[in-house]
Formats: C-alpha cells, sequence, structure tokens
C-alpha cells in the first residue's frame, strides 16, 4: 500500500509510518509533508491508498485546506490526525469529505483500526466525537450513528458519513 503522512511533527510522522508498517511491512511512503505547500506538491493523486493528515500544519486552513485537497483529488482517502477536538472542528472535517476524524490524544491501536475500516470502504467517527456532537434525532442514538458511518462501499461512504454527521446534528 501506499500511503502519503503530512504533519508538521517529524516524531509524528516517523511514528504514524511506523504503525502503517504494522499493518503492510511494504507499505511505501514516497511523500510526505510538513506543511500547507509540501502537502500540495507531494503529488497526493499519485496513487496513494491513503492520506494521514493534521489539519493544523503550517499554511492550513483546517477544513478549507482539507477541503481544496479533496476537491483536486476527489478519489484520495483521507483520515484526519488532529490536536483540536471541537464539535465544529469535527463537523467540518466530515463535511469537507474526511472518511475518519482520530483525535492525537487516542491510543495508536484507535488510529489502526480507523485506517483499516477506511482501507476497506467503510469510514470512521470517533464514539466520543458522536456524543460531543449529540443526537438531535430522538430515534437514534449516537452509537448507532458509528454503526451507520461505518456501512458502505468505497462509492457511498463519504456520503454515508455526511448523512449520519447530518443526522446526529453534525452537518
Amino acid at each position: 500500500m501506499k500511503f502519503l503522512v503530512a504533519d508538521d511533527h517529524e516524531l509524528i510522522r516517523q511514528g504514524v509510518k511506523g504503525l502503517l508498517r504494522g499493518l503492510d511491512p511494504d507499505a511505501q511512503f514516497d511523500d510526505e509533508a510538513d506543511t500547507w505547500e509540501s502537502l500540495a506538491a507531494a503529488r497526493p493523486d499519485a496513487d496513494h491508498d491513503l492520506a494521514i493528515v493534521d489539519l493544523h500544519m503550517p499554511g492550513m486552513n483546517g477544513a478549507t485546506s482539507l477541503e481544496a485537497l479533496l476537491k483536486a483529488n476527489p478519489a484520495l482517502p483521507v483520515v484526519v490526525l488532529s490536536a483540536e477536538e471541537s464539535p465544529n472542528e469535527m463537523r467540518a472535517v466530515l463535511a469537507a469529505g474526511a472518511l475518519g476524524f482520530v483525535p492525537k490524544r487516542q491510543p495508536a491501536s484507535v488510529m489502526l483500526k480507523a485506517i483499516e475500516l477506511v482501507l476497506s470502504g467503510s469510514a470512521y467517527v470517533p464514539m466520543e466525537a458522536l456524543s460531543l456532537l449529540g443526537s438531535r434525532d430522538a430515534q437514534g442514538t449516537p452509537a448507532e450513528a458509528g454503526a451507520y458511518a461505518t456501512q458502505g462501499s468505497v462509492s457511498n461512504v463519504g456520503a454515508n458519513a455526511g448523512r449520519a454527521c447530518r443526522r446526529y446534528g453534525a452537518g
């Protein structure tokens, strides 16, 4: 598999790459980025199986930059790593088209599960994110939203995640 790892901290980039090698010992990392400019120049459309992106690198404007990245590379699956865990940021990231949001304070096992789900054609929305967002639907629970957001094929998973987020007050 081919991955693009984008974070402004070398330690994080190297740690993520090490974890990804645990999923695939033959993982390729032809490109990495530590700023918005280097992310845009990293050829994210070059057959990457997945991009793991920090939203708060120098030059990035959060979900707005992510949306621009995905508009230019609509087939690129993206999992966002972020130290920011505000409901507004989670909402914006999912609405922009990310297929996963992983808070950096989570254990490595959570990030790996999110990546496995996205690589299998699903989406990952952490349960804690759903509980932060809160349910506005008396007939559903955040747990149901998590299950709903992880169903679907590669072609419709973004729409499913978006629908789940809208259903539970995120979109």
